[in-house]
């Protein structure tokens, strides 16, 4: 399995994410980098502004996470510093990308008889006029076990090694904390998962923005000789290795497009699971709240946490990546460090246990509605955190890089199908007048309208 990922999947993941990506960029006339204001508008616009914010905490509780300080703190090790430059390309072109799988996701959700919204990739994928199709059930499959590694086993691995580094417990015992408050959560609160997330969310992003800013501006000297480590960890690769092909198969590229996926979660096609669960949103404005989570994920929260690492001078090994990322905060912290940054790895962990469970129901609900089998898997999933807690870092990392990269490529294929679908949304919510008609008449509709192309 690690030569299949490492010769076909890793080079074909980072090459379809730049090919969809940069259509969609294209076809979208770039209009959320060349016209922020006017994306922003249409962003907080809905009529129901706190269900919005509180599905995108959903969201955001599935990508912020320990891909964000652990799997960073990974790509480094691994990758070089030079993965780095290339989870803020793959990032730009991953925006495009998020954009138009929570449109479509908005666009073919359905309303269930409690007034609850399902939906999401398996949804925009059925062939016209079937229920189902076979890359429908497929994606729901993969989802369903990648929830298990991503949302579960991963999330009890980063606790338990943050809580018995920091406090030298045994590395089981938040795990078995955690898959209780977990199940009962899941269980018996299943409607107030959006409001932990919204709760936990920005706590916890808050806290480590604050200990990354702290140590930048305590290392500011090695700010400029980081920024030069990735440029040239970025470019050599590729230059060494002669051209396309060695670019392609790079291992800071590799390494970075997965760490990246792995945060940042567009293209992969399970944020839009949560973003349908907002109430009076637009496609286009909720495809734009996609947008600001890869943004706020890897442009900002996974930036600093390898310039915070690479300016500290500390040294890491691949076995202990969160011991990686808490040595360098603790050069500005000292003992405080450990804590504090454990803080704020459990906090975005329970998060994401709760948004990949709501992910993998959601993916269930596709293939069985049976309660006993719902309960199964809750209790499957939440047994994973214990699980976590003793399981090798690389090996999880690995099964997740494998699923995750399936996944996009199934949904990517979905995507271009339906692009001219998510072209006629965006013209119809007017992001994509230019400017300079912007104040004209109201003209007939071209081909490309919404006739067309609506079931």
């Amino acid at each position: 399995m690690d030569a299949l990922y490492t010769r076909f999947l890793a080079p074909a993941v980072p090459a379809a994410l730049f090919a969809v990506g940069g259509y969609f960029l294209i076809r979208l006339r770039f209009f959320f980098c060349l016209h922020p204001r006017r994306a922003l508008r249409k962003m907080y616009g809905g009529k129901q502004p706190r269900q919005a914010f509180t599905a995108v905490c959903l969201a955001l509780g599935g990508t912020m996470g320990v891909g964000n300080i652990t799997g960073v703190a990974l790509a480094l090790l691994v990758g070089g510093a030079g993965a780095v430059f290339w989870m803020l390309v793959a990032a730009f072109f991953a925006m495009a990308v998020k954009y138009a799988e929570v449109v479509l996701a908005m666009d073919t959700r359905e309303r269930r008889a409690d007034g609850t919204f399902r939906g999401g990739a398996p949804y925009y994928m059925r062939p016209g006029g079937r229920r189902h199709g076979f890359l429908s059930l497929l994606f729901s499959l993969l989802c369903i076990v990648c929830s298990v590694f991503q949302g579960s086993i991963l999330q009890g691995n980063a606790v338990g090694e943050a809580v018995h580094v920091t406090f030298g417990a045994e590395p089981g015992i938040p795990g078995v904390a955690l898959s209780i408050a977990a199940l009962a959560l899941l269980l018996f609160c299943r409607p107030l998962l959006g409001r932990v997330c919204a709760l936990l969310v920005p706590l916890a992003t808050v806290l480590y923005l604050f200990l990354c800013l702290a140590v930048l501006i305590v290392h500011r000297g090695a700010l400029g000789g980081a920024c030069l480590a990735i440029l040239h960890g970025s470019l050599t690769p590729a230059a060494g290795a002669g051209g396309f092909l060695g670019f392609f198969t790079s291992e800071a590229l590799r390494v970075g497009c997965a760490r990246g996926l792995l945060s940042n979660e567009a293209g992969c096609g399970t944020a839009p699971l949560a973003h349908i669960t907002a109430e009076g949103s637009t496609p286009a404005g909720q495809g734009l709240c996609g947008v600001f989570e890869v943004f706020l994920d890897t442009a900002v929260v996974c930036t600093l946490t390898a310039l915070a690492c690479l300016t500290s001078g500390v040294r890491g090994s691949p076995d202990a990546p969160f011991s990686y990322v808490a040595d360098a905060v603790g050069t500005v912290f000292g003992r405080a460090a450990m804590p504090l940054v454990t803080v704020a790895v459990t906090g975005f962990a329970f998060a994401t246990v709760l948004s990949w469970a709501f992910y993998g129901l959601s993916c269930l609900d596709t293939l069985t509605r049976s309660a006993p089998v719902r309960v199964a898997y809750l209790v499957l999933y939440c047994g994973g955190l214990i699980v976590g807690c003793v399981s090798a870092p690389k090996s999880v990392f690995r099964a997740i890089d494998i699923l995750l990269a399936v996944m996009t490529l199934i949904n990517l294929a979905a995507l271009i199908k339906k692009a001219d679908r998510v072209v006629t949304l965006s013209a119809e919510e007017g992001l994509l007048v230019s400017r300079r008609r912007a104040d004209a008449p109201a003209r007939a509709p071209r081909a490309e309208s919404a006739a067309q192309y609506r079931p």
